[in-house]
């Protein structure tokens, strides 16, 4: 194979950029080439040695432990991913951010370096750090303070990149589901349509879900919260399902698990279930 021979050659003569390719490359992200973890290893230590950002954080997040081929190193992700962060690479940045936050069990939390480093990458337009910003500054973490006007800046910054997640947040916020954020009925729709759009299941079931009982601004109408239920069934989502069996039957959905007059957000262990679905697709 001629792009990898030339590579190699390229690679020889210390050119970190050769380096780093061939360590993905042998990582198995081409077909073409066989997976070959000891040549990974080396060819991107020997970029990451040379201080190379993307190879240092390719490093961070393989000894992390999420690569079964890899042994777990705390230490050596850290510094790696530290070391990345430090050159201003973004993705470090929200790497160490989230770690921080808790989300690895091996790395203490501190909520300091958390948002420290989520504000690094936000600041680069990191749609996903400026999304888990939005989130966190919305006073659900008892350890950060909630700050409306910052959580709805960051996850409008986010949105408008389309991050399909911060639209839905959004769309939800602005059904009123947050007592210190006025409902708005025309952005709710907006956002949660935009999101839809995107494939967003949840967005898809909030629709189908309002088209079907109607509100305040919202007529009813039963082909859109067809429409919107369905694909939200097919993507996976249990409650657009559920819905969609109870209207078959010629029911109407039971108020206590699928929203009728009550919020769907009223009960504890609906909220926990939701939570739990919602996390399978934002990891």
């Amino acid at each position: 194979m001629k792009a990898l021979s030339f590579l190699q050659l390229s690679a020889d003569q210390g050119n970190q950029f050769a380096q780093y390719q061939l360590g993905r490359l042998y990582l198995g992200e081409n077909e073409d080439i066989p997976r070959d973890i000891e040549k990974a290893l080396s060819f991107l230590q020997l970029s990451a040695d040379q201080g190379n950002q993307f190879a240092q954080y390719q490093l961070g997040r393989l000894y992390l432990g999420e690569n079964e081929d890899i042994p777990k190193d705390i230490e050596k992700a850290l510094s790696f991913l530290q070391l990345s962060a430090g050159q201003g690479n973004q993705f470090a940045q929200y790497q160490l951010g989230k770690l921080y936050l808790g989300e690895n069990e091996d790395i203490p939390r501190n909520i300091e370096k958390a948002l420290s480093f989520l504000q690094l990458s936000a600041d680069q337009e990191n749609q996903f750090a400026q999304y888990q910003l939005g989130k966190l500054y919305l006073g659900e973490n008892e350890d950060i303070p909630k700050d409306i006007e910052k959580a709805l800046s960051f996850l409008q910054l986010s949105a408008d990149q389309e991050n399909q997640f911060a639209q839905y947040q959004l769309g939800r916020l602005y059904l009123g589901e947050n007592e210190d954020i006025p409902r708005d009925i025309e952005k709710a729709l907006s956002f949660l349509q935009l999101s839809a759009d995107q494939g967003n299941q949840f967005a898809l079931y909030q629709l189908g879900r309002l088209y079907f009982h109607g509100d305040e601004g919202i007529p009813k109408d039963m082909d859109k919260a067809l429409f919107y239920l369905q694909a939200s069934a097919e993507l996976g989502n249990e409650y657009a399902q559920s819905f969609l069996d109870y209207i078959e039957r010629g029911y109407q959905p039971i108020s206590n698990l699928l929203y009728c007059g009550a919020s769907i957000f009223s009960s504890p262990i609906r909220r926990h279930l939701e939570k739990q679905l919602y996390a399978r697709i934002t990891r």
